[in-house]
């Protein structure tokens, strides 16, 4: 634990530049971002207060005057990152993007201010810093939930905090883009290919390539059949079924996820052996039922654990 302590302060001071905080010490992130600021804010005040506040202080510095707080603030103009702040284009004193990102700045101060057990007097002395926060909530009130839902409104995937999520596939499809538009990424000549989002081949491939040629062409069959009746086996067992019942059988319900793995691998199994032609056209059928006789067997055991608990 020590350790990882020390490597999380050398991170944050290798990472500090004059009075913020780089998210990642290469050139992809060469700005300061909201929420990271907040949680590297958070870091500092376990060992330097000074590092904390000046974290905050100088976010806040980015504010709007309608009070957002901005994602990105952009202190040197470095036109690698992408978009960069000539893409957004705000106008404003401190070069920011356009959008904001979940409001944690005030939670993350209150936790500060705690945990140090400060005192009226010594809140007082952050109390510019408190207002300005509380104007950024106000914002959000005003401006992303204007009809008092209790609901926050986004403009844009960034600001929810799952950036780059797959849940965004589907809505972000509908939006029609300029065929004509350009788009060259930058982050290729940065930071290198191991820490650049990877294709699911580059990850999988070869284990599914192994996989396969044992499963359906190298693996014992005879072995793989007495799996599957090992498997059934203990499925039943640990749901206190058959020869040889778990000692505990008034507690049957509460190994019903164990028993569940089971006949996942039973199922598993059987699908082995079918695809590798060593079942006959009744005995699938016969297989399939003891399968399917596991599965009721499991949902019956956990519908009766969930009415025990309720």
């Amino acid at each position: 634990m020590n350790s990882s302590i020390k490597e999380a302060k050398r991170t944050l001071i290798n990472n500090r530049r004059l009075n913020y905080t780089l998210p990642t010490n290469t050139k992809l992130y060469p700005a300061q971002w909201n929420w990271d600021s907040a949680f590297i804010a958070l870091g500092y005040s376990n060992f330097n207060l000074d590092y904390s506040f000046k974290e905050l202080e100088t976010l806040i510095s980015g504010q709007w005057d309608d009070g957002m707080i901005p994602h990105i603030l952009f202190h040197i103009k470095d036109l690698n990152y992408t978009p960069n702040y000539k893409a957004w284009n705000c106008g404003k004193k401190v070069s920011s993007s356009g959008i904001t990102q979940p409001p944690i700045l005030a939670s993350i101060l209150r936790i500060i201010i705690e945990r140090q057990k400060f005192s009226k007097k010594e809140i007082k002395k952050y109390q510019p810093l408190i207002l300005k926060i509380k104007k950024c909530l106000e914002w959000f009130i005003r401006y992303r939930d204007p009809k008092r839902t209790g609901l926050i409104s986004i403009l844009h995937p960034w600001e929810s905090g799952y950036d780059n999520s797959p849940l965004w596939d589907k809505p972000m499809s509908k939006i029609k883009i300029d065929s004509k538009l350009s788009y060259k990424r930058k982050d290729n000549k940065i930071v290198e290919k191991s820490q650049r989002p990877l294709k699911y081949s580059d990850i999988f491939l070869e284990a599914e390539k192994q996989y396969s040629a044992w499963n359906f062409s190298e693996a014992n069959t005879e072995v793989i059949f007495r799996h599957f009746d090992d498997a059934e086996k203990m499925c039943k067992e640990i749901l206190g079924i058959g020869d040889q019942k778990r000692k505990s059988l008034d507690k049957k319900n509460e190994l019903v996820l164990p028993a569940y793995d089971q006949c996942i691998k039973a199922s598993h199994l059987f699908n082995i052996l079918d695809s590798r032609g060593v079942i006959s056209t009744a005995q699938r059928q016969v297989y399939i039922g003891r399968v399917r006789t596991l599965a009721k067997l499991c949902a019956d055991s956990y519908i009766d654990g969930v009415s025990t608990r309720v």
